[in-house]
């Protein structure tokens, strides 16, 4: 329950929309029970006005934050210790300041993704692939920055405004998930997964061993015919775990062209009634099922809608999460999609590494550049997908193994820490084998 006693930002912002994004964000996150209410500076002067704090350029009495919000993002960060980092340019000598940094506008830069932001707006796009990303730093997109801000925060208010209350944070949330993209090995999946192969195998030209695995791995596959019907495999490991996992399923809407036959999964959920039965069971079971978009539906309102309607026709119920195939999100249509239509989002992931494309471990609601507001869906911020790990994509499997161990450590360690990990449904069977670390993650979400 929020408590009537405000806490105050008296600031020299002029465009406080973002601003007070992220501070509804922190207050939502961090359980902060009372009301944030950003104030002029003017207004700050009123003697009956407790629990201020001042954001400024420059400094003008204490409490006081910097205000570096003038500084756009150039995609480089500067590292304050072995966890902390900032926009370059956003730091203070002035050491009256309460912390050396704009932490606020910090925190806006890496929750809402200004730099992916910016590099749409000049029609670029990196189809979330890290790679690609245009951060220098790599390794900052591993740690959950954004939580660590919103820590420094909450230790601040505790220090300036003790009276004021934090309540207790929800326990981690490592919620489990299976896109269903392939249900039977079909000539498409192996014409992608050979390519993949191909590249592996390229990459580790100049390490033979890996090279000569990598080579005998693609004949293996090519050849192999081995069941991709693997539902019941992960209803019984997590059953015995006492977990349960959101399976994202794939409708097929609309004729497929060249392009969709490539991309898109190949089954029809529509005409399947084994598939039908099974995702009935599982739900019965106490199972989640959401959609799994398709690549056009990405960027269609009417067709991912059609899905959607398509998918709770079959199941009888609504459907209200949704994470799109190859995770493909275009900034000025897909989250404008999602709020139309669901409540929960998973996309916001890499396709290629492990970590936190939003600088964040707890569901969080994205920001509207465009119109200035957040959006009204929740992110779930997708942290591990099993090809992440296992399709090393040139480097070594233990490289991203301990990458895993990281950002999953990291996450529970979050105020209200929600995110999710993500293992194919076919990726139990001989083809793959990339379900030993899917189980130890179920395993260690017991103990923890």
């Amino acid at each position: 329950m929020i408590m009537s006693e405000p806490l105050l930002i008296a600031t020299d912002v002029e465009n406080i929309s973002w601003l007070q994004y992220i501070l509804e964000e922190f207050r939502r996150i961090q359980k902060f029970q009372h009301p944030i209410q950003v104030i002029s500076l003017a207004q700050a002067e009123n003697p009956q006005h407790k629990n201020v704090f001042f954001y400024t350029r420059e400094f003008r009495r204490a409490a006081a934050f910097v205000n570096k919000s003038d500084v756009i993002p150039d995609n480089t960060v500067v590292w304050l210790s072995a966890e902390m980092y900032v926009t370059q340019h956003t730091t203070t000598q002035d050491n009256r300041f309460v912390r050396p940094y704009d932490l606020f506008w910090n925190a806006f830069v890496f929750l809402s993704r200004l730099e992916e932001y910016l590099l749409s707006q000049s029609y670029r796009s990196f189809a979330s692939h890290c790679v690609l990303h245009p951060r220098k730093d790599r390794a900052s997109l591993r740690v959950p920055i954004v939580n660590i801000l919103f820590a420094e925060m909450e230790a601040v208010i505790r220090r300036y405004f003790p009276h004021l209350r934090f309540g207790v944070s929800d326990p981690p949330v490592i919620e489990l998930s299976h896109d269903v993209d392939y249900i039977a090995k079909s000539p498409d999946l192996v014409l992608k997964q050979t390519v993949l192969n191909g590249y592996d195998i390229f990459r580790s030209l100049s390490r033979p061993s890996d090279c000569a695995k990598n080579v005998k791995k693609t004949a293996a596959f090519f050849f192999s015919r081995p069941s991709y019907w693997c539902f019941d495999y992960w209803r019984d490991l997590e059953k015995k775990y006492k977990q349960r996992s959101v399976f994202y399923i794939y409708v097929c809407a609309q004729p497929k062209n060249l392009k969709t036959w490539f991309i898109d999964p190949n089954y029809f959920v529509s005409g399947n009634t084994r598939l039908q039965h099974q995702l009935k069971d599982l739900i019965a079971d106490g199972f989640e099922v959401g959609l799994h978009g398709s690549f056009y539906g990405a960027v269609k309102l009417d067709l991912l809608k059609k899905e959607k309607e398509i998918l709770e026709g079959v199941l009888g119920r609504p459907v209200d999460k949704v994470r799109q195939h190859w995770l493909r999100f275009v900034e000025d249509k897909t989250p404008y999609i999602h709020d139309a239509l669901f409540r929960y989002d998973s996309t916001l992931g890499w396709n290629d590494r492990v970590g936190f494309r939003s600088g964040c471990a707890s569901r969080f609601h994205p920001f509207d550049h465009h119109n200035q507001k957040p959006f009204q869906y929740l992110e779930t911020p997708q942290i591990v997908m099993d090809f992440n790990v296992y399709q090393a994509l040139g480097l070594e499997n233990k490289i991203f193994v301990d990458h895993m161990d990281q950002v999953i450590a990291y996450a529970r360690t979050c105020a209200s820490a929600y995110v999710s990990v993500s293992w194919h449904e076919r990726s139990c069977n001989e083809d793959y084998g990339w379900h030993e670390l899917y189980e130890k993650i179920v395993r260690e979400n017991i103990k923890a």
